[in-house]
């Protein structure tokens, strides 16, 4: 899985809701709007796109961590003096598994089927990410994943 769709919308206008909803045939996705009786213009679910493009950079982006591992191994240490440095970062870290792998791990589940973790590993993982900060994820090649969990 790629990506995950909200529930699509649409609204003219005025404010009112069009119905609407999502046609996959093939690799194609589309949005169908119903727009008898809108006024115009129309806004419909422009966030999907974005979602679905920085979930597949995301994906590749972990899939190069199994690759280069001992690269990303020297790019953690880099990055461990860094993530020790702050209390709540330690603390976030800690409730991940306290471990690079731990952490890689939930990051894989997250986005693959964030539903598969709990509450509690969902909120350290978010506030892993956004302590840590754009800088140490993009040295590790996790730029595409860390702006899809601020996202959230």
């Amino acid at each position: 899985m790629l990506a995950i769709a909200e529930t699509p919308w649409s609204i003219d206008a005025n404010g009112k809701n069009l119905p609407t909803k999502f046609v996959i045939d093939d690799k194609i996705i589309t949005q169908v709007v119903d727009t008898d009786g809108a006024v115009f213009p129309v806004v419909s679910d422009p966030s999907i796109w974005w979602t679905i493009g920085t979930s597949a950079l995301c994906v590749a982006e972990i899939a190069s961590l199994a690759v280069g591992a001992a690269k990303v191994i020297k790019a953690f240490a880099k990055a461990d003096k860094i993530i020790k440095s702050t209390k709540s970062v330690i603390k976030a870290y800690n409730k991940l598994g306290g471990t690079v792998k731990s952490v890689v791990d939930k990051l894989k589940k997250y986005v693959k089927k964030k539903s598969s973790l709990t509450k509690a590993q969902i909120s350290a993982l978010e506030e892993f990410f956004t302590k840590i900060g754009s800088t140490v994820f993009q040295i590790l090649g996790l730029g595409s994943c860390y702006d899809l969990l601020k996202r959230r």
